[in-house]
């Protein structure tokens, strides 16, 4: 009900000790907008720089908004630690970057990150992450036999540590 959040264990001994680290806090929240963390889908860490860049994704979820609402699409959000996983930013969704479209019984209808099914797998390297999970639509047809249109794979990249991405398919 818009109050699991996420987590994350971190040793900086091997493994002698571990800490928690709050990295989605959704505990109290209420109301149409109040989001559902998942467990962690993607964990990333890049340590090509001075400082290790930590990344990790999870899907969200609404399950208090109105049907109509965008917020039934789902997040596929992605939080970064610029200083080895102490502390993290603010969540960033990805598909709010996304322009892509594909073609379904001659109707253009949007694509995004699906929020379901252990999405995003996260690599990182030399300063660039990127994200790989499913496609989904909104797009819903009640023809008979166009129910499961096969979609892409969607791949975003970030060069700025998460701030911004973009996405294509695969």
């Amino acid at each position: 009900n818009g109050d699991s959040s996420v987590l994350l264990a971190r040793s900086t001994d091997l493994g002698n000790t571990w800490s928690t680290v709050l990295v989605d806090n959704n505990r109290g929240k209420s109301g149409p907008d109040a989001a559902e963390d998942s467990g962690v889908t993607g964990l990333a860490v890049d340590t090509s720089g001075p400082q290790d860049v930590v990344y990790v994704g999870w899907m969200v979820s609404y399950p208090n908004a109105p049907m109509t609402s965008d917020l039934n699409n789902g997040a596929v959000d992605v939080a970064v630690s610029t200083n080895g996983g102490a502390s993290f930013g603010s969540p960033v969704n990805i598909n709010t970057f996304s322009h892509l479209t594909t073609n379904v019984m001659g109707q253009t209808i949007p694509l995004f990150m699906q929020n379901y099914f252990a999405g995003p797998f996260l690599v990182a390297h030399n300063g660039v992450v990127m994200a790989v999970s499913g496609a989904q639509t909104s797009y819903t047809s009640n023809i008979f036999g166009t129910g499961s249109v096969a979609l892409p794979q969607i791949m975003a990249r970030s060069t700025d540590k998460g701030k911004t991405w973009t996405l294509s398919t695969l």
